[in-house]
């Protein structure tokens, strides 16, 4: 067992493990210790961490530690787990030089070689298994693997001290002059062809808006998440006759399709129907079409009287019969 040791400034040529961590048995823990400013040069695997039995490697910083390949070398980093558990363990400005043939710069295997962090400098590859290590290699910019910040309850946790409008996430490719993405701290979401600021973007515009003052271009557009209409939030005037009703309604106040029966006594001409929205206002009036999609007279139409953001209000242009039906479509936006 060896725990919370500090080894440091230590230089190391040639050797078949520059750093070897061996863990077995019982009681065979290495954990907590602290690695830093060494450097590593020639040796076959820079570092070299193994367990069997039910020996553990855990919670160990290595940090600043440069290791240059040499003619015989297979990996710079080796980590194999065939005991309890290599998980925990940090490796900080970690430097993986010149790694070629074969061009493995970390290697983690095993079924509980999990939550390890590399952050640095890495040549040649990375073969990771199947765990939930985290690199980043700053040579490349790539990043990947799990990170959890805040306890776990995010996946990735981002803050800035500065203005909304900072960008927190930028990306792009090579040969781009320019970011291709850019996230604010606001949430806005910009993006642009690489080689010019970026020209389109996405944005919260207020409660319950998503907004963007570009073209938009869709296959479809489906106005399926509003609340279903019912008879109720129909009114219907008199002259549609004293039992009259509306039903077969489907859609909602984007889009519906709804049949009026005329019924009873007193039916007059010019009709009409009244929908109040129900899902709220549209904060500015919206525009609407109708037309008729069969039924009772099917030539004479329904005309858009009055548009409010709370209200449509629909006039047949004739005089309904008892027992006629008449079915409508109504489409908005706003």
């Amino acid at each position: 067992m060896l725990t919370f040791l500090s080894i440091r400034n230590i230089r190391i040529w040639g050797l078949a493990s520059g750093i070897r961590i061996v863990a077995k048995g019982t009681a065979g823990w290495i954990n907590g210790n602290n690695f830093s400013d060494i450097e590593i040069s020639g040796a076959v695997r820079g570092i070299e961490i193994t367990t069997a039995d039910t020996g553990t490697v855990v919670g160990n910083l290595f940090t600043n530690v440069i290791y240059q390949s040499g003619d015989d070398t297979t990996e710079g980093v080796f980590i194999s787990d065939d005991g309890s558990g290599i998980k925990a363990n940090s490796f900080l400005n970690l430097d993986i030089w010149d790694v070629s043939d074969p061009d493995v710069s970390i290697s983690t295997s095993g079924t509980d070689s999990t939550d390890n962090m590399f952050i640095g400098r890495f040549d040649g590859t990375v073969t990771a298994g199947d765990n939930s290590n985290f690199y980043w290699n700053l040579k490349t910019g790539i990043i990947w693997g799990d990170m959890q910040i805040d306890g776990g309850t995010y996946l990735l946790s981002l803050s800035n001290r500065d203005l909304e409008t900072t960008p927190i996430i930028v990306a792009s490719v090579t040969s781009d002059s320019a970011n291709r993405l850019v996230i604010d701290a606001s949430g806005t979401i910009n993006w642009g062809s690489g080689s010019a600021a970026t020209d389109t973007w996405l944005d919260r515009g207020g409660v319950d808006i998503l907004r963007t003052g570009d073209n938009f271009e869709a296959l479809r557009l489906r106005a399926n998440q509003g609340t279903s209409l019912v008879a109720g939030d129909f009114a219907l005037h008199a002259n549609w006759g004293t039992t009259a009703s509306i039903g077969t309604i489907t859609g909602t106040d984007q889009r519906s399709r709804a049949t009026i029966t005329s019924a009873g006594t007193g039916q007059g001409a010019n009709p009409t129907v009244i929908l109040t929205f129900k899902d709220g206002t549209w904060t500015t009036a919206p525009f609407f079409v109708v037309s008729r999609a069969g039924g009772s007279q099917p030539t004479v139409q329904f005309e858009v009287t009055t548009i409010t953001a709370t209200a449509l209000t629909l006039t047949f242009q004739g005089t309904p019969s008892a027992s006629e039906t008449f079915i409508l479509s109504v489409v908005g936006i706003g």
